[in-house]
């Protein structure tokens, strides 16, 4: 094995064999004014392994001897692996992509033994069953028809001379419009118009004479507030009727009508405190 000597000897030969490197230029520029590329250092690079040399470690430091033709053959063969090895490492023979199949997720040997395959899964018998959901159902429409009243009175029976009395006691105007009838059933204003009346000439007169009011009209004719009237038509002695806003309406016939029973009952309430004098 050589020595150290023809080591240091090997070392010398490499640095006469290289060349003088150029002087760098001051700061990395040239002649011109231009700035000069780096050259790197002719010969192999630090830590980079050469042919014909092995590396030693000695005293801690790695030394790159040389090697003499003889040993470069030497040290191939012990890096090369032994084939007897390879060939116990290896199989014969390789699975196929066919063969193989996805491995089960867990494997229990007491399930082989009750006859349960690998793949099959248990489900657990606490888990709630499902169940499906039922159908929705309709929601009703409101109806729009108007309230009745909660305790509706029974109307009184009028008789003959009470009504011809009610009849004397009406306006000459509105007995002039009751009373005239006309000779036929069709009227004859309806010649002149080519779309027909929504209503009927007895129907018009009942508009007229007997307005629709609101909730404010009838509490300023009572003489009330609107709270009190609400009150009179819950209780069902004031008839009213509701529109599609469920807004009270009230028809100018029933106000004089309640108006004329809340006097009557207070005349005899009078009568029964005071007696017949009163």
């Amino acid at each position: 094995m050589p020595g150290l000597d023809e080591y240091y000897r090997y070392l010398d030969k490499q640095d006469k064999t290289r060349k003088p490197e150029a002087p760098a230029a001051k700061n990395g520029v040239g002649k011109n004014g231009k700035a000069k590329k780096a050259r790197l250092p002719e010969g192999p690079l630090p830590g980079s392994v050469q042919p014909g040399v092995r590396y030693v470690l000695k005293g801690g430091v790695t030394v790159a001897v040389p090697v003499a033709p003889g040993e470069e053959e030497i040290l191939a063969a012990d890096l090369l692996p032994d084939p007897a090895l390879v060939e116990e490492v290896l199989p014969d023979s390789l699975p196929s992509a066919d063969d193989v199949s996805d491995p089960p997720l867990f494997f229990d040997e007491n399930d082989s033994r009750n006859g349960i395959a690998h793949n099959d899964v248990s489900v657990p018998d606490y888990l709630p069953q499902l169940v499906e959901a039922a159908e929705p159902t309709e929601v009703a429409e409101a109806s729009t028809r108007p309230r009745r009243p909660r305790s509706p009175e029974p109307a009184e029976e009028i008789s003959d001379g009470d009504a011809a009395a009610l009849w004397k006691r009406l306006p000459r105007h509105i007995q002039l419009l009751v009373g005239m009838t006309p000779e036929s059933k069709e009227e004859p204003a309806q010649k002149y118009y080519s779309r027909g009346f929504k209503e009927s000439r007895q129907q018009l007169i009942e508009r007229l004479l007997d307005p629709t009011m609101t909730l404010e009209d009838t509490a300023r004719v009572l003489g009330v507030c609107p709270t009190t009237v609400r009150r009179y038509t819950n209780r069902g002695v004031l008839p009213h009727y509701r529109t599609l806003g469920q807004q009270r309406r009230f028809r100018l016939s029933d106000v004089l009508a309640f108006l004329e029973k809340q006097q009557k009952q207070a005349l005899k309430r009078r009568k029964m405190l005071f007696g017949e004098n009163a």
